[in-house]
């Protein structure tokens, strides 16, 4: 009975795998056939069988998108004048292609890291959030991506992927939501470098062929909660310490008021002045630096609980120095909650939003997960200052995210925080 049960399952399985193929072998098939319509042929190609209408191969009618594209982006614009002169009509012919695709394409400014354009598949991923609709252009890629793909560089060559050992890489994209978000993994199926190397455009190819909104109405969050733990911080685990995140965007703008949930109250409590006397004897005393013996001592407390539907997170935060240093410790402090309401937290010139995270394996690692996303307002435009992704459990709790500076905008550091149950 099993085994008729094991066989029908890996049949239906089969058959699921080969109509997933169909759909995207007839989809890809549509999308170069508008292409081939679209797009003007750059020579005079012998028509035989197995080319498409106009008379190209594939390979041919992508060389011909490619060189169209570097011209239309280049800065004395269109060079060959046996083409029209006005580069309007392309102009527009060639953003509406990209922009209605339905596959995974984004342009990226090399330099800045920066998504300049995107299909429609990629707009789908942030189209159901109010708050934040059309998130995902004009931010630098590291803000879109799961935090386990933030080595990953978008505008590194195939050949330097290659040397590395990495022939094929898979990258999971943040999905939003009014309230929740998930990670949408997708294949890189190829990049291609235009404008004389100033911007790159990737290819993506879907994991799974569902819509993203079907995707989110399968995905079900962990339901986890738990009355007040203590955890102790891991500086070997970290990358950092709890202070420098929160500083470097207090030093990037001294506007900046808000903060970030833990980061903030983890920073203003590293830097009260009011016990570091005793901190400092204590640090002299077995001769290491003050910032390591706070590291060491730093507790929080945590408490998740649900409010209706939403998932709240409670915290607390003291230093109690290790007893192999001394006796020493501070009332709790810093009391910071949090309800993942969908609504967004805003102060001068800064905006927070927080999502609760649908694992995509569906078991959530028995953890509540969130998303925190912090803007600012810079020349009109929205722009991602802060992307974090938390994970709270009855074992551990972490942080892991990217930072950028508010006036440079660079991407400054990269941060994983660690701590555990005591």
């Amino acid at each position: 009975m099993n085994s008729s049960s094991s066989n029908v399952s890996r049949q239906d399985m089969l058959m699921v795998k080969r109509l997933q193929k169909s759909a995207l072998r007839d989809e890809t098939k549509e999308l170069i056939d508008k292409l081939d319509k679209l797009v003007p042929a750059k020579r005079t190609i012998r028509r035989h069988r197995s080319l498409l209408k106009s008379g190209r191969s594939i390979t041919q009618l992508l060389s011909d998108v490619l060189q169209k594209i570097t011209c239309l982006n280049s800065p004395t614009g269109p060079t060959n004048q046996t083409e029209p002169q006005n580069s309007h009509d392309y102009d527009r012919m060639y953003r509406e292609i990209f922009t209605r695709a339905l596959e995974l394409m984004l342009l990226v400014d090399v330099g800045s890291r920066k998504v300049v354009s995107m299909s429609k598949g990629f707009q789908k991923l942030s189209e159901h959030s109010r708050a934040l609709k059309g998130f995902h252009l004009g931010q630098h890629i590291r803000f879109l991506v799961h935090p386990k793909c933030l080595t990953w560089d978008a505008c590194k060559s195939e050949e330097q992927s290659r040397a590395e050992g990495c022939f094929r890489d898979v990258v999971n994209f943040l999905a939003i939501r009014d309230h929740s978000a998930t990670f949408y993994p997708c294949v890189l199926e190829s990049k291609i470098l235009v404008s004389d190397g100033r911007f790159m455009l990737l290819f993506f190819n879907k994991i799974d062929p569902r819509p993203i909104g079907d995707i989110f109405d399968s995905l079900i969050p962990s339901a986890v909660k738990f009355d007040w733990t203590v955890f102790s911080f891991d500086s070997i685990s970290s990358t950092c310490f709890p202070c420098d995140v929160e500083r470097i965007l207090r030093k990037s703008d001294p506007g900046y008021v808000e903060g970030s949930f833990m980061l903030a109250q983890m920073c203003n409590i590293w830097e009260e002045t009011s016990f570091n006397a005793e901190l400092s004897n204590i640090a002299r005393l077995h001769q290491i630096s003050l910032d390591l013996l706070k590291a060491l001592s730093l507790q929080t407390a945590v408490k998740v609980s649900w409010e209706g539907e939403l998932p709240c997170c409670t915290v607390l935060f003291r230093f109690k120095v290790p007893s192999l240093y001394g006796i020493f410790e501070t009332q709790w402090l810093q009391e910071t909650k949090i309800v993942v309401d969908g609504k967004p937290v805003r102060t001068k010139g800064y905006e927070s939003l927080f999502h609760l995270q649908a694992d995509w394996e569906g078991d959530g690692n028995n953890a509540l997960q969130l998303v925190e996303l912090k803007t600012a307002e810079i020349r009109n435009d929205k722009v991602c200052v802060l992307s974090n992704h938390l994970e709270f459990s009855e074992r551990h709790w972490s942080i892991t995210g990217t930072a950028r500076h508010v006036k440079t905008l660079e991407c400054s550091t990269c941060y994983r925080l660690r701590a555990f149950r005591d």
